[in-house]
């Protein structure tokens, strides 16, 4: 049921749905440079902590956008930071899984 209405409010603004994707290519290319740079003891921990330190930041600001009453009234802007919040969260557990990987092969 939730992800019906969830599809169905998304689908009213696409406009709006859209522009999370396209903020994110530039953190996906990110992500996609960590995983391919390397050191003879595997993926620079350094990068990684940058990284994860960065996303971190993003989810604050987003967990503080949605919180704003102005716009708590939009559930088109809410699904919109919905949305992006869910994607850098999984970027966020991917670089985690990565650092711990590489913490413990150093």
């Amino acid at each position: 049921k939730h992800y019906k209405e969830k599809q169905q409010l998304l689908a009213s603004a696409p406009a709006v749905v859209a522009a999370p994707e396209q903020r994110l290519k530039a953190d996906s290319a990110q992500v996609g440079r960590v995983q391919g740079r390397s050191t003879r003891d595997g993926v620079n921990l350094e990068r990684l902590e940058q990284d994860i330190s960065e996303i971190e930041q993003q989810l604050r600001s987003i967990d503080e956008t949605m919180m704003d009453p102005a716009n708590a009234a939009s559930p088109a802007k809410l699904a919109t930071l919905y949305e992006e919040r869910e994607l850098l969260q999984a970027k966020l557990d991917s670089l985690y899984e990565k650092w711990m990987e590489s913490s413990t092969s150093s």
